[in-house]
């Protein structure tokens, strides 16, 4: 197969899709090259294939296995509408799917041939140009097996998450979404996702492990999508009963929220990192879709280039995100002089120790690995006041916690 006419098969899972579902099809019927969209839709029973069951009941949001908010009609027309292109795979009544690995298995049997197999969640939008430019990138480097993509998470209509490495930026497998496919290849897992192929002798390989595009190399090309997981209430509500991870009263407090950046954890109990959100507007991004009305029900889709500065302004998001660690930072170092206002050297230690992420308390080579002169230079002086603890009077000591806590405070408010 010529490169050339390299196609896209994509799918999705659902259940309740709106009001994300309608967004898509006007991406893909821009496109130039050929594709199709496997839509599998119904209920999945909560089996160890994708995450552990720890939910509760979710009878309220199906009808019999079913959507219950107009997505199953809505994909049926769309497949009568474009059935070279649109196949939905649905159970029969009151049956529900063994598991989200059998829903992403089904589709496999009706790719026959060699093409991009793309995995797009329902709440997970690309622009058309985006998805071009992916695709050039599989056919200039054919050896590549595989795409890794960073995300704009959305914790609400108007935030999204700001730090890396952390909750839904977990490098390992987020956002593992794009997969060079042939037919015979089949999924192992659907959360993380792994794409294997059978060897000779009977083992499997994971066509991630092989030689994927890598985060950084996506990024050069713009290649973040939104996803919005956790855009309106009801999308909170389901979670909470599926997955169990999920508080609506939380997550309306967030929304009432007016002083950024904040931790997450602090209204999504799940998380135990220092995962940190702020709003759209400091981070330069332009939502592809919008809630037009006071009352959330109602949505304005924008289909804009992802080339453009109004869907991306990539110097205010990396400002935002560096502002970011360089308050967590500070935030840390507060904590290390509130430990030395205790006069506990074990714990002082103990929070360097866990700052830097060394095993011992030489400074040198995590600062080879800072950029912000501002925060080395906190760095440095904090690493010079340790070491001058013991041999500190009190009222010196304190007199230079006062001083160190009050620039802190200066520089986050500035």
């Amino acid at each position: 197969m010529s490169s050339k006419n390299l196609s896209i098969h994509f799918f999705t899972i659902v259940l309740n899709g709106e009001p994300f579902i309608r967004y898509h099809i006007e991406v893909f019927k821009k496109l130039p090259f050929k594709w199709h969209w496997h839509i599998v839709e119904g209920v999945a029973k909560r089996v160890k294939d994708s995450t552990c069951p720890k939910g509760k009941s979710i009878d309220q949001f199906h009808d019999k296995g079913h959507s219950k908010d107009g997505t199953l009609s809505y994909i049926k027309n769309l497949a009568a509408e474009y059935p070279e292109h649109i196949t939905v795979y649905i159970k029969n009544k009151k049956s529900f799917w063994n598991g989200h690995l059998e829903m992403v298995s089904t589709p496999l049997k009706n790719i026959q041939e060699e093409c991009l197999l793309w995995q797009i969640d329902v709440d997970e939008f690309w622009t058309t140009d985006q998805i071009i430019r992916a695709r050039n990138l599989f056919i200039a480097y054919p050896e590549k097996t595989a795409a890794y993509y960073g995300c704009f998470f959305f914790v609400s209509p108007q935030l999204v998450i700001t730090t890396r490495n952390c909750y839904a930026q977990n490098p390992k497998f987020e956002w593992l979404r794009t997969w060079r496919f042939t037919p015979g290849l089949k999924w192992e897992s659907h959360a993380p996702p792994r794409l294997v192929k059978t060897r000779n002798d009977g083992s499997i390989c994971d066509l991630a492990y092989i030689n994927p595009f890598l985060h950084h190399e996506t990024e050069k090309e713009n290649l973040i999508f939104q996803h919005f997981a956790y855009f309106i209430p009801q999308q909170i509500q389901f979670k909470a009963s599926y997955y169990g991870s999920g508080n609506l009263e939380k997550w309306l407090e967030l929304q009432k929220q007016t002083v950024f950046p904040v931790l997450l954890k602090h209204y999504f109990d799940w998380i135990d990192d220092d995962t940190m959100v702020n709003t759209v507007q400091a981070c330069g991004i332009t939502p592809l879709i919008t809630v037009n009305s006071l009352d959330g029900t109602t949505f304005e889709y924008s289909f804009q280039d992802s080339k453009s500065a109004q869907f991306y302004d990539k110097q205010a998001f990396e400002s935002v995100v560096h502002r970011t660690l360089a308050m967590h930072q500070l935030d840390e170092l507060i904590r290390i002089i509130e430990a030395i206002e205790s006069s506990k050297i074990w714990k002082i230690r103990s929070l360097l120790l866990r700052l830097l992420g060394k095993k011992t308390l030489k400074l040198s080579e995590y600062l080879e690995n800072i950029e912000d002169d501002a925060i080395e230079e906190k760095l440095k002086e904090t690493h010079l006041f340790l070491k001058n603890i013991k041999k500190s009077n009190l009222w010196k000591l304190q007199q230079k916690w006062i001083n160190f806590k009050g620039s802190i405070n200066t520089t986050q408010n500035s």
